[in-house]
């Protein structure tokens, strides 16, 4: 275990050499801190660590040139990051090219295990996508509803099976960002923050204007990319009728923090397959 006074910020240098005299063949993974921190910040990219150079208030980078022609070998181990991604860009889409073979048969060539478990893609509850769509065992059966909408071009809305259940998430989203303007907000900037956008254009001043950080910080930035400008105004009429929000007589509109919209008991919960 490594014992650092400051454990927020630990010099690559001294970690790289820590790590050489501790751990048997490491030099074989990195022979020297700039590998290291190639390799921290690859960890950092799969998920397992946070790195972060931001402690330094001076150079990230330094060079220093000791001679002009580059290392043997140099540009190869330059390359190399670029070429793992590239051969698992190319696993990836492999993978997903390959629609009519079992996807925990593609799992299992991923991770270099032989069998597959007994009863795998067997039954309703556990068949993958490629075995459905090739109907492989699938006699008599019915495809579960999550499987149903995660089946469908637009999963995150649940397929538009239920219109209902996404004008009850865009509505609590409308409302969640109402709440953090007490003082009025009108639908286009609503409309602009549900999209991502970090400015609109106010027509008055002619000017781009950024939106409000609030706005910015919440969750619900940027929650519906693809929502339609039309469905904002179906929106705030959903909430003024439940009681939820009102306009202003100016276009601004207010949420009503003694009201909650319409079927939103509670937030919506995520079902996973």
């Amino acid at each position: 275990m490594l014992s650092w006074d400051t454990p927020g910020r630990v010099d690559v240098r001294l970690l790289h050499r820590h790590l050489a005299a501790h751990c048997a063949g490491y030099s074989l993974y990195a022979d020297g801190p700039a590998a290291t921190w190639e390799l921290l910040t690859d960890l950092h990219d799969r998920g397992f660590l946070d790195v972060s150079a931001a402690p330094s208030r001076r150079l990230v980078t330094g060079l220093t040139v000791r001679r002009r022609t580059l290392p043997d070998g140099y540009l190869g181990l330059l390359g190399r990051r670029g070429r793992r991604a590239a051969e698992e860009l190319a696993r990836l889409r492999n993978f997903f090219d390959a629609h009519t073979v079992c996807s925990q048969r593609l799992f299992a060539d991923y991770f270099g295990v032989a069998d597959l478990p007994a009863g795998c893609c067997s039954t309703a509850r556990c068949r993958c996508s490629a075995c459905w769509n090739t109907s492989r065992g699938t006699a008599g059966e019915r495809r579960p509803a999550v499987a149903e909408a995660f089946h469908s071009p637009r999963p995150r809305d649940g397929g538009r099976a239920d219109h209902s259940l996404r004008d009850r998430r865009v509505d609590l989203q409308v409302h969640r960002l109402l709440q953090l303007q007490p003082q009025g907000i009108h639908p286009r900037r609503l409309w602009h923050a549900l999209r991502g956008d970090e400015t609109s254009y106010n027509p008055r001043s002619r000017k781009m204007i950024t939106l409000p950080a609030a706005l910015r910080d919440s969750r619900h930035f940027g929650g519906r990319a693809d929502l339609a400008y039309a469905a904002v105004g179906e929106s705030l009429a959903r909430l003024a009728a439940a009681g939820a929000a009102a306009e202003d007589g100016q276009g601004l509109w207010r949420a009503i923090r003694t009201a909650r919209p319409a079927g939103s008991g509670s937030e919506p919960k995520r079902s996973g397959a």
